[in-house]
């Protein structure tokens, strides 16, 4: 097993915290995200934009990330692609990187 650093560290914990479900780990209630509770639902922009919200959250629920400085959602079918670029708490300023979770 290797470990990450940096910006791969931080890109990897977030998409992690977008493939778990808010609630999931007992010590680590607001860890997650609940985008999975809008699966089966309409795809229609009310649902899309509370799944954009949803993101929000849990991105700010990172003490690491200080700014979310770009955020833009895309939902195609039941896939909702976020492109997110984020300030940390140290002041480093990320690239954009893409985020996809099934709704």
């Amino acid at each position: 097993l290797a470990s990450v650093a940096g910006f791969p560290n931080l890109q990897q914990a977030i998409k992690n915290a977008f493939r778990t479900t808010r609630g999931s780990y007992v010590f680590h209630r607001e860890y997650g995200t609940d985008i999975q509770r809008w699966i089966g639902e309409a795809n229609r922009p009310y649902f899309g934009f509370l799944a954009q919200v949803d993101a929000r959250l849990t991105l700010q629920n990172d003490i690491r990330i200080a700014e979310i400085t770009d955020f833009e959602g895309e939902i195609q079918g039941d896939r909702l692609t976020l492109a997110i670029s984020v300030r940390t708490v140290a002041g480093e300023q990320f690239p954009p990187f893409n985020v996809q979770a099934i709704i």
